[in-house]
């Protein structure tokens, strides 16, 4: 039987084989014929002292090279993939089982498949498998139904989108960058979580307890904050917490507010906030260990210390006025303000 090559007619056809050869040697291979020449060169403690390696490995390569005929792509590193591999143990009648769930009830998940599936196989009497094997299960037989996918049937990979960083960002006016932060209260198993903003510029703070930390109470903070504010609020920054995503997010791109989110693990990037929270924490919680259980005469009694931060207390930050004096002394008769005050 005559063998003829597909690129013969073609110009240029032996250069060709030889480019894709070329191709097909690894930098490794490349460097195990080095070191097969310099063996043949040096010796073989030359070999070692050199290139540190063993030598049943340097006379291997010498022996794969001289049963090739000097085919340097027999040095090329092989796959270490096991060739018997373990094989799923899953029935087909429990993939079946999965694959009809997900597809009727919306690519539900591994763990409320998972009480599905023992019912079922109970029902069945044949038996069930663990929740992550139904995930493996999932993955290997790509079990998905209502997830998006690329041209090539692939499921797309959610693009990760990086955060805004304030950057050396310096405000000029109230309103231009506040910072939000949460801290939380315990006693006698209560727990309360209290939101917290400060003012950059003007240091008129402002402060709403809930019962729970969520991106919805987060949004409610948010809209309390923009009702009660004496100026307009044009950037925020905020730790990493999951209550400052989601619905907190769609508001402030709804209302047209910057958010800046500080670098993790470096709470001295909120550092105006941070002493609020301790300054709250001092003047407020400390001193009057309020009942937790009644969330309304909690707000109540915060709304009060407020009052008396913002409008009595000396800061030093200021020069011993008070946030409301010094937003007044110092914005409220400019040009800038002057329209907002009227609104």
């Amino acid at each position: 039987m005559k063998i003829f090559s597909i690129y013969r007619g073609f110009k240029g056809w032996i250069k060709l084989i030889k480019d894709r050869r070329e191709e097909m040697i690894t930098e490794s291979a490349m460097k195990k014929a080095e070191i097969v020449g310099f063996f043949n060169k040096h010796g073989l403690k030359a070999t070692i002292d050199a290139f540190k390696k063993k030598k049943s490995s340097i006379y291997s390569y010498r022996k794969k090279l001289r049963d090739s005929n000097g085919n340097l792509e027999v040095l090329n590193d092989k796959s270490r993939a096991p060739i018997n591999r373990r094989k799923s143990k899953v029935s087909a009648e429990i993939i079946e089982f999965i694959k009809d769930i997900r597809q009727r009830r919306g690519d539900i998940g591994k763990a409320k498949i998972k009480i599905l599936l023992d019912k079922y196989c109970k029902e069945k009497g044949i038996e069930s498998v663990s929740e992550s094997t139904i995930g493996r299960t999932i993955k290997r037989h790509n079990i998905y139904f209502y997830k998006e996918r690329n041209h090539w049937g692939k499921l797309k990979k959610k693009k990760y989108k990086a955060k805004l960083r304030k950057n050396g960002y310096k405000p000029l006016n109230p309103g231009d960058l506040l910072y939000i932060d949460a801290v939380s209260l315990v006693s006698n198993g209560i727990r309360r979580y209290i939101i917290t903003a400060v003012d950059t510029m003007s240091k008129i703070a402002f402060a709403y307890c809930y019962s729970s930390l969520s991106s919805k109470n987060a949004t409610d903070f948010l809209q309390k904050l923009i009702k009660v504010a004496p100026f307009q609020i044009n950037r925020i920054q905020t730790d990493n917490g999951s209550e400052f995503h989601h619905f907190f997010n769609k508001f402030l791109s709804n209302n047209n507010i910057i958010h800046y989110y500080s670098y993790p693990r470096h709470p001295q990037q909120n550092s105006y906030v941070e002493r609020f929270n301790k300054t709250i924490q001092d003047e407020f919680i400390t001193p009057y260990p309020y009942d937790l259980s009644d969330l309304s005469l909690l707000n109540y009694n915060i709304a009060d210390y407020l009052l008396f931060y913002n409008t009595q207390r000396p800061h030093l930050a200021i020069n011993l006025s008070t946030p409301i004096e010094f937003f007044i002394s110092n914005y409220l008769n400019s040009k800038m303000y002057r329209t907002y005050a009227q609104a």
